[in-house]
């Protein structure tokens, strides 16, 4: 029988704040570069992406691409008032 490598333990990471997510996106991103959007091009980003899912969804049991976000943005908010997360 071969020998088993035994392999030195990593150090544990850091505990993260509860909302503190700036150390686990410089992690997997590197440096975390601040961006400022300004509100209108963001709402126009928005709706034409909303424009272009309507033109190419097709109805799931008679749903509409809006119907399913207000049911997918219901359960997040209630999945994160059940866990009491602050997610502004």
């Amino acid at each position: 029988m071969g020998k088993t490598e035994v392999k030195k333990a990593q150090p544990l990471a850091k505990p993260y704040r509860k909302g503190d997510f700036s150390g686990l996106f410089q992690k997997r991103y590197g440096k975390v570069k601040e961006s400022h959007i300004d509100t209108v091009q963001e709402s126009e980003v928005i709706e034409q992406f909303r424009a272009k899912t309507d033109e190419l969804f097709h109805k799931i049991d008679d749903r509409t691409a809006s119907d399913i976000e207000q049911d997918v943005l219901s359960a997040v908010k209630g999945i994160l008032a059940d866990y009491d997360i602050d997610a502004t």
